[in-house]
């Protein structure tokens, strides 16, 4: 039986890697709609489900938590993301990966970057809070980030990204910092925390100023 290999517990099957991929592509994928997408009977998928739960790649989840039999509904974990974001072929988009978020707070960042018009600086801001979402480092064994520490991560890859797209020749800030942003910006960022971003900021353009002036100044000298 042919199979992708999960570094840490093993091989998984071309089926467990189908539903995987559905589950983290899919907001509240069920029994119905994985059966709909690997053409498997439900008894089939839940012996195979099984293990990627065990393995921490998929959450249950019941409707009504305090009720056994209300209907059970499966969410990726960011071990399970991560993994399909490595290695899934044909590759899953970034917007693909994100689209079964439930943390509050991503949600609504995802919909500050929603905004942005220009589709490449979006694309760079959406692989940057990836990268910082899917990384191994920050996953817990159950697959999971703990609460602060996703906090902590918007907040980087906000400003990592920002200091990557300001480099584009076609960088709007009127594009990215509408009052919608703004608003968002003052109420997820401490005073101090926005700044210190205004400081790394002011001091990039500090920094590219003097450069440019110097090797103006070089030029100047050496072809005139």
């Amino acid at each position: 039986m042919t199979g992708k290999y999960d570094t840490q517990k093993g091989l998984l099957s071309e089926l467990q890697w189908e539903i995987l991929r559905h589950v983290c592509g899919t907001k509240n994928a069920d029994y119905k709609s994985i059966c709909g997408s690997t053409g498997k009977g439900r008894t089939t998928i839940i012996q195979s489900i099984k293990p990627l739960v065990k393995l921490g790649h998929i959450n249950e989840v019941r409707t009504d938590p305090s009720q056994k039999k209300t209907k059970l509904t499966f969410q990726p974990t960011y071990k399970g993301k991560s993994y399909i974001w490595d290695l899934a072929r044909p590759p899953m988009t970034v917007n693909e990966i994100l689209r079964t978020e439930t943390d509050t707070n991503i949600v609504a960042y995802l919909q500050i970057l929603n905004q942005i018009s220009e589709s490449s600086q979006r694309e760079v801001m959406l692989s940057q809070l990836a990268s910082s979402l899917l990384n191994s480092l920050v996953i817990d064994g159950k697959g999971n980030i703990k609460p602060e520490a996703k906090i902590r991560l918007v907040k980087e890859a906000f400003q990592d990204g920002l200091l990557d797209i300001i480099q584009n020749p076609k960088y709007d800030a009127r594009g990215l910092f509408n009052d919608t942003t703004l608003r968002w910006l003052i109420a997820f960022f401490s005073n101090a925390e926005i700044k210190e971003l205004i400081g790394s900021l002011r001091k990039i353009e500090n920094n590219a100023g003097s450069t440019a002036q110097i090797l103006s100044k070089n030029m100047v000298a050496t072809h005139f």
